[in-house]
């Protein structure tokens, strides 16, 4: 029998939320691709690439999210198109499989997209020199209230390597109030997944 109060209890359960999220460590993917009009992701090499997500504090609670891709790598390499009906889009999640469209529920952010004519652009107020660009980007969290009215900062670097453009940094900063919102949700989810183990455990032994 359990002798707790109710507000034992609830402060119980807010110790034990307390303790996930300081043992909570980011360990995720990032897939970027470029798309055509209709929504289909490109078939032309260099139009798709996977890379690991590593997150950095920003010291308020929050979280740069970056990824770094190769620009020499034959394969798994990302080039912008300079046609206007071509666009970049971006997805980043936490978890250990690398592949996004089977982790839609540890979705983190994704990258609003953006026109390759204009992301590709070298603009002298823009680049650091001549063959490099930081442009600046919007991006949207998963799992949060209104996200399209709460958009994230977001940058992308891009450097011209023998007359073509080519990605080789992602990074998206999540604030600290977007990062607690998005936690919530995903411990809400986890938590739902071990109460379903357990109910079905459970069910087994009574069978």
């Amino acid at each position: 029998m359990n002798s707790k109060t109710p507000e034992e209890r609830i402060a119980k359960r807010a110790e034990d939320f307390a303790l996930r999220k300081e043992r909570f460590k980011i360990v995720g993917w990032c897939a970027a691709a470029i798309y055509d009009k209709d929504c289909y992701v490109n078939k032309t090499k260099g139009s798709v690439c996977h890379e690991s997500l590593v997150a950095e504090s920003d010291g308020n609670g929050g979280y740069y999210l970056r990824a770094w891709m190769s620009p020499t790598n034959p394969l798994d390499h990302l080039k912008l198109p300079a046609e206007d009906d071509k666009y970049f889009h971006c997805v980043m999640w936490f978890g250990l499989y690398g592949k996004s469209g089977e982790r839609n529920d540890d979705l983190m952010v994704q990258l609003v997209h953006t026109a390759t004519s204009e992301l590709g652009k070298f603009h002298d107020e823009n680049a650091t020199s001549r063959k490099s660009m930081n442009s600046t980007v919007k991006a949207t969290a998963n799992f949060i209230k209104d996200p399209h009215n709460r958009l994230l900062d977001a940058k992308v670097e891009i450097i011209d390597r023998k007359f073509e453009n080519k990605v080789t940094h992602v990074e998206v900063h999540m604030t600290k109030e977007i990062f607690d919102e998005w936690y919530q949700a995903y411990d809400d989810r986890t938590q739902i997944g071990e109460s379903d183990k357990d109910d079905a455990k459970k069910d087994k032994k009574d069978e």
